[in-house]
């Protein structure tokens, strides 16, 4: 996979909102099309793939070790930090699922039961409702 087929498989997935890509971008300056809702923390996580996997070009081959490599010390900053809001960590962690699962790394988890099987269901008795 390509820097530039990962940005639009993630803009694909996650929505131009989170990555507004230039599809026909040939150099780095020209990726981004307007500004992203996270966009410090998005040109951070691009640059950051770009450079972890050496690239010179957006047509460059990377590699999901080091592309993943290169966004944890990222990640990590945002989940330990106390004023992290839920949407720039809900973002984060769809970036990097969405990258597992662009590599064919993502593995999912079975769900836990909710709900013991064969528990009891207990009525309560309810009182009449009160005329106004």
């Amino acid at each position: 996979m390509t820097y530039l087929e990962l940005l639009c498989l993630l803009e694909e997935r996650l929505g131009r909102l989170h990555i507004p890509l230039r599809a026909n971008a040939s150099t780095v300056q020209e990726l981004f099309d307007g500004c992203a809702l996270h966009h410090e923390l998005m040109t951070a996580l691009a640059r950051a793939v770009y450079v972890g996997n050496r690239c010179h070009h957006v047509k460059d081959r990377i590699t999901p070790e080091k592309t993943l490599q290169a966004i944890n010390p990222i990640r990590a900053a945002i989940l330990d930090a106390d004023n992290t809001d839920i949407d720039t960590y809900c973002f984060v962690e769809a970036f990097v699922t969405e990258v597992q699962k662009g590599f064919g790394q993502h593995q999912t988890k079975p769900r836990p039961r909710l709900r013991p099987a064969g528990g009891q269901i207990i009525a309560f008795p309810r009182r009449p409702a009160a005329r106004l």
